[in-house]
């Protein structure tokens, strides 16, 4: 027996003796890597910085007021995690009912990949702050959500965890506005899907009367076509003057840093416009208008914290007018204006939050700074145009925030075209606007607005008037029109911390204007408006951004005799 080994025994091993015997080797082995994997590991979150727990992604206010996103700066991104929160927040008591527990329950949220794409920034990549606030920015801005925060959750050495936080929007949404004045009734009813099944697409129908006329809209946009940064809209309306339909795509500049961009549309409109002036009505004609544009943009990104966008693109306005069975006098001319044009735009990287400016209680992403945007065209007869003629348009906005308790934006602007055979202007107009906000408190203050419009060769459908959201209340919508327009405001404007049923946030106003649309030569001259009113403003803190109910009772101090004694209405707008 002297002499005997291991390698005499493995003599008397089995085959499968032998795969056993690795197999366990192996498994050691593994073992040994694994816990001193684990160990390192163990060590290495030791020493990271840990910003927020789970626990704490509800408590958004907090979130704020503790963003300290410039921790995240020069570090690579190891992981992002998302937090994607139900409309209703359970972890609130008020919130933690048997209908909000079943609304949550039958919501569909947005789906991560929605979310995700949004994004401008990857898994390791090197965390910017620039791209972190303006990828948070970019998702406030989503009408699915109500509220977006991106900070850093976790801080290893190097090495940083991004936790992107959003809460969701009610998708289905009713819809009603209604309005009396000067013998009309102006009402609409429907409903609007914001988030169709959690993918961000919308769709919206609507029933909808004004000014004796009615139609039925449907619409449908997908902002995020197939997952690209491409988008696409298309509607039609069936009107009982006419019909509407537009198709859309584009891919915007998506940030600031964007180096290229694209858009294009064809729509087509047929309706009866109502000829009215100061002496009522006086007939109608048919108006067909058409509006189709390819657009390429490209730019170096930001620079110097300037994005500067360089454009060109091919235009169609149409307008073509036909009598009807009631028109009076002459119709308009019919025009069709084809140009190719290039363009710049400069948009100043200026961002700060501000909260009780345009919405109730909400986060409000405002720029600072200035904008800028000029586009030369031509329209040679070439192009299929009756006229040759020369096209421009330019703006500039500026925004500044002094102190604590003013805000002020200016802005001008200038648009139209120069035939160039006859020596004159068409359809050119220049613009001013100047509003002012004076911060009281928190939730109190006052703003004042000052708009002047001046056109320069407008035809008769292109005349200046009021309608849209430049309105005066208290009066019949286009109830003047000129070459010449002005609007005053004066408003004081309360934002209650008041939750009803934690879903409608309340506000109220008192507002004085004071307007007019002068210098028609198909009318004598109008006189000065004015009017004096009160309003309630709701919006709620579950739907999206930038649906504001307006509910006003004005009432006209001038020209009395020929409106009613007082003007009620429930509309939506995009702001207080």
């Amino acid at each position: 027996m002297s002499g005997f080994s291991l390698g005499h025994v493995e003599l008397f091993l089995t085959n499968d003796n032998r795969l056993r015997i690795n197999l366990l080797k192996k498994l050691i082995s593994i073992f040994v890597v694994l816990s001193f994997s684990q160990l390192a590991y163990s060590e290495s979150e030791a020493s990271c910085e840990l910003f927020f727990n789970s626990s704490q992604v509800y408590k958004l206010d907090s979130l704020d007021e503790n963003h300290r996103v410039n921790r995240a700066e020069g570090k690579v991104i190891r992981k992002i995690n998302f937090y994607l929160l139900d409309v209703f927040d359970e972890s609130n008591e008020d919130e933690n009912n048997l209908v909000f527990r079943f609304l949550n329950k039958v919501h569909v949220n947005t789906k991560k990949y929605v979310i995700k794409d949004q994004l401008l920034f990857e898994e390791g990549q090197i965390a910017q702050v620039s791209t972190l606030v303006e990828s948070e920015r970019l998702l406030r801005k989503k009408h699915y959500l109500t509220d977006a925060f991106i900070l850093p959750e976790k801080v290893c050495g190097d090495l940083v965890d991004i936790a992107v936080i959003t809460r969701d929007t009610w998708a289905l949404e009713l819809e009603a506005s209604f309005g009396e004045s000067g013998g009309d009734t102006n009402k609409s009813i429907g409903f609007k899907s914001g988030n169709l099944f959690g993918t961000g697409n919308l769709l919206t129908v609507e029933q909808v009367t004004e000014n004796g006329h009615s139609k039925l809209v449907t619409k449908t946009q997908n902002p995020s076509l197939f997952g690209s940064r491409f988008s696409s809209a298309l509607g039609y309306a069936d009107t009982s003057d006419g019909e509407e339909k537009f198709i859309t795509l584009n891919r915007h500049f998506y940030s600031l840093d964007s180096k290229w961009g694209f858009e294009s549309r064809l729509s087509s409109t047929s309706f009866i416009e109502d000829e009215k002036n100061l002496n009522g009505f006086s007939g109608d004609y048919q108006e067909r208008t058409g509006e189709s544009y390819l657009i390429y943009g490209f730019s170096k990104g930001l620079i110097d914290n300037v994005a500067r966008r360089y454009y060109f693109g091919l235009t169609q306005d149409k307008n073509i007018f036909n009598a009807t069975s009631s028109t009076k006098g002459d119709l308009p001319d019919s025009r069709v204006r084809n140009y190719a044009w290039i363009g710049i735009k400069s948009i100043e990287n200026r961002y700060e939050k501000f909260r009780n400016i345009h919405q109730i209680q909400r986060t409000e992403d405002i720029q600072l700074g200035q904008e800028f945007e000029l586009n030369f065209g031509l329209g040679p007869t070439e192009l299929n145009n009756d006229k040759d003629f020369f096209h421009s348009n330019a703006s500039f906005e500026n925004a500044i925030s002094i102190g604590k308790h003013h805000l002020t934006k200016i802005g001008v602007s200038y648009k139209g075209n120069y035939l160039t055979d006859e020596s004159k202007s068409e359809n050119l107009v220049l613009g001013t606007k100047l509003d002012y906000y004076h911060y009281l408190n928190q939730n109190q203050r006052w703003y004042a607005g000052l708009k002047f419009d001046k056109g320069i060769g407008l035809t008769s459908d292109q005349e200046l008037t009021f309608e849209d959201e430049t309105i005066v209340r208290g009066y019949p919508t286009n109830y003047q029109q000129g070459n010449r327009r002005v609007l005053a405001s004066l408003e004081h404007r309360r934002f209650y911390n008041t939750h009803l049923f934690n879903i409608v946030r309340v506000g109220r106003v008192f507002f004085a204007d004071v307007a007019r649309a002068w210098d028609n030569e198909n009318a004598s001259d109008s006189t000065l408006l004015s009017d004096i009113g009160f309003g309630l403003r709701f919006s709620s803190s579950k739907v999206r951004v930038g649906n504001v109910a307006h509910l006003d009772i004005a009432i006209p101090l001038s020209d009395k005799s020929k409106v009613d004694s007082y003007q009620f209405t429930l509309k939506a707008y995009h702001a207080f």
